[in-house]
């Protein structure tokens, strides 16, 4: 028996190993808040390629997903998106906002139309949530084909800058990269690594309502610039810049600029 004990806690855990999803999950979430859902699920006996449950972010709870890119380039097949149904089922039921992690090379061939549908069911699932709860994506991998229209159906993109989000392969210069889905209008915000796309991510969340039925958080605030920078800015609207308006506005800190490259060059 005291063998048999060992092989399930062995089994465990490697299932539940540090992985850059799991890693990612505990950046972006609050210290030893984080609950795993369906963490021993496997794909004929192959781990899943995501990682889902539950947790805080800056006491807001949410509901978490992210795709691991290290068990079959992230895969996504059957299993793999029952998972993450089950976390917008959960946020559907509680109105937690939603935040994805994508970074998967796109569906499981062998699967073939079973996987399309499960990519259908997703849709489906994140587009009911649409208006409910916040959505947020955050695309730190590739994030291709279908995957990229259901990072895209979410209220806020924030990707990285080695983050790809297309639809299909481009030949032009850059094609998926963050800078032209930034020009393109689709990515709301870029950062330079993962560390920071996840910090912007935090913020953000943090400064939303939990759902279409709570108010707006209220919390701490610093003073802005001060009625005499926007005094100024309001005298001399030629050289003030918009930048400078918001921070005379906003709360000291508190901005957060969205789709700031759209429509450039």
């Amino acid at each position: 028996m005291s063998a048999q004990i060992q092989k399930v806690t062995d089994a465990r855990r490697s299932a539940l190993g540090d992985t850059p999803a799991r890693g990612r999950i505990g950046q972006l979430l609050d210290s030893d808040s984080f609950v795993e859902l369906d963490g021993l699920m496997k794909a004929n006996g192959q781990p899943t390629g995501v990682v889902c449950g539950y947790g805080s972010v800056m006491g807001t709870p949410v509901a978490v997903f992210a795709q691991d890119s290290t068990e079959s380039s992230g895969a996504v097949g059957a299993a793999h998106a029952a998972k993450i149904g089950k976390v917008y089922d959960l946020a559907l039921k509680t109105g937690v906002p939603v935040i994805g992690i994508y970074d998967s090379k796109g569906a499981k061939l062998d699967e073939g139309v079973t996987a399309l549908a499960a990519y259908g069911d997703m849709l489906r699932q994140l587009n009911n949530l649409s208006g409910v709860v916040p959505q947020l994506s955050l695309v730190l991998g590739t994030c291709a084909g279908t995957s990229a229209m259901l990072a895209a159906s979410s209220d806020f993109v924030i990707m990285s800058e080695q983050g790809e989000l297309f639809v299909s392969p481009d030949s032009t210069d850059g094609g998926g990269k963050a800078g032209n889905a930034a020009k393109a209008g689709v990515a709301h915000v870029v950062c330079a690594d993962d560390a920071a796309a996840i910090e912007r991510a935090r913020k953000l969340i943090s400064m939303l309502p939990i759902n279409n039925l709570a108010p707006c958080p209220i919390s701490n605030y610093s003073d802005p610039a001060g009625e005499a920078a926007l005094q100024a800015a309001c005298e001399n609207m030629a050289a003030a810049t918009a930048e400078g308006v918001a921070a005379a506005v906003c709360d000291s800190g508190s901005a957060v600029e969205l789709m700031s490259a759209f429509g450039t060059a």
